[in-house]
């Protein structure tokens, strides 16, 4: 069986904002209506306080995954999808994508460890995950369905943090999935030295 494994990015550009207030658009066919939670970025995203100089893979303040162009081109010539433009407030392209994943999973099983959960939404009860500190994230998934297991990139059902749904919606916010990755993906950051990256394989029933 195809090996999937947890990415997790240490480098974060804490300054960087993307979410809905400048502009970026949403699909929210699959979101809850009261929280917003499963808010689905459609389009190029529009963000502030972005580093040009940003190398390899970072994460975003609100937990957007980019990446720079350089390593995204390789990426698509690989055939991964689910990778996006980025622009900042002035819509100026920048030298980044970001990847938002080919699909996503359904709930993980009860045998996932290491994570805890806050107040959730009672509608929903998709957003209010979150991590304890210096402990891994051990996803378990159960009887997966074969053209999950064919991606590249995959995103949890589950959002960790806390969503809001506004009006207007800019002042909207949407709690961030974890991030899958298939083995040959975990093997491409590698032999490109993407610094302050780490995998936890994924255990599959």
């Amino acid at each position: 069986m195809k090996s999937f494994y947890l990415l997790t990015v240490r480098n974060v550009e804490i300054d960087a904002n993307g979410q809905a207030y400048y502009g970026t658009d949403y699909d929210m066919q699959d979101a809850c209506p009261v929280c917003g939670t499963g808010a689905i970025a459609k389009g190029p995203r529009y963000m502030s306080g972005l580093n040009k100089k940003r190398k390899g893979l970072f994460q975003a303040g609100y937990g957007e995954l980019l990446i720079e162009e350089k390593l995204a081109e390789k990426l698509l010539l690989k055939g991964v999808e689910g990778l996006a433009e980025v622009y900042n407030v002035k819509g100026q392209k920048m030298p980044f994508m970001e990847i938002r994943g080919e699909a996503t999973l359904p709930p993980f099983s009860s045998e996932t460890t290491g994570y805890e959960i806050g107040k959730q939404c009672l509608s929903c009860k998709r957003d209010g995950y979150f991590d304890i500190p210096h402990v891994p994230l051990q996803l378990v998934y159960e009887n997966l369905a074969a053209n999950l297991l064919e991606k590249n990139i995959l995103i949890t059902y589950e959002r960790f943090g806390y969503s809001k749904l506004r009006q207007p919606f800019k002042e909207s916010g949407f709690a961030e999935p974890k991030f899958i990755v298939a083995e040959d993906l975990k093997d491409f950051f590698e032999r490109e030295k993407v610094r302050g990256v780490e995998f936890e394989p994924v255990t599959m029933l």
